[in-house]
């Protein structure tokens, strides 16, 4: 039985700041093919309104600058965006989707990386208010049972330029959807979220 796991992280807002709200939910994977998109999927159809929440205290700190990126800056599209979520994250909201989902989605790599898959514009949101640790902000993770996904699940996120990439390769590379098709796949520059933060901090907080 093929299974993956999806966790949830919110910060505990009325305690210390190192007591979570965590749910982890097993997920058996319907069909081979089923990408990390696919399971993001359908947990929130069809788990993510039943799941309970519990408490745990934070055991391990992942400092926001050291996850990968999926995108220079050239791929952030709107700096606007952006600085509308700071505004929000301001008034005490946090980034999230209608049905409450989490706007940050990642996976965690077999050499214990983790890779942002979603929510680019929402991290760089959260590091302009000083955030500097993945416990301090609401996230999912998908991992299988060894607590990491395989590489070879990562390509996925390249889409169409999956096949161009090897196991050993993707990290040198990254995805601009706003590009022209010819350009979409380019050489990773910014190695980390910090130093894509760094590289659009100016205009973010123009």
């Amino acid at each position: 039985m093929q299974l993956k796991f999806v966790k949830l992280i919110y910060p505990g807002k009325l305690q210390r700041n190192d007591i979570l709200k965590i749910s982890t939910s097993r997920i058996q994977l319907t069909r081979l093919n089923m990408t990390i998109y696919d399971i993001v999927d359908h947990f929130e159809q069809n788990i993510f309104l039943k799941i309970k929440m519990t408490e745990e205290q934070i055991k391990t700190k992942v400092q926001l600058r050291d996850i990968i990126n999926l995108h220079n800056n050239t791929g952030i599209k709107d700096i606007s965006q952006i600085r509308s979520m700071i505004t929000k994250i301001k008034s005490k909201k946090d980034i999230l989707h209608q049905s409450k989902l989490p706007n940050i989605k990642l996976v965690k790599t077999k050499d214990n990386d983790c890779v942002l898959f979603d929510g680019h514009h929402s991290m760089l949101a959260y590091m302009s208010l000083d955030r500097k640790y993945l416990h301090e902000i609401p996230h999912l993770i998908v991992e299988n049972e060894q607590g990491y996904v395989l590489d070879k699940d990562i390509l996925v996120f390249f889409g169409p330029y999956a096949s161009e990439l090897t196991e050993s390769t993707w990290r040198d590379y990254v995805i601009n959807w706003q590009a022209t098709k010819k350009k979409q796949l380019c050489i990773r520059i910014q190695k980390n979220m910090g130093e894509l933060f760094d590289s659009l901090q100016i205009m973010i907080t123009m």
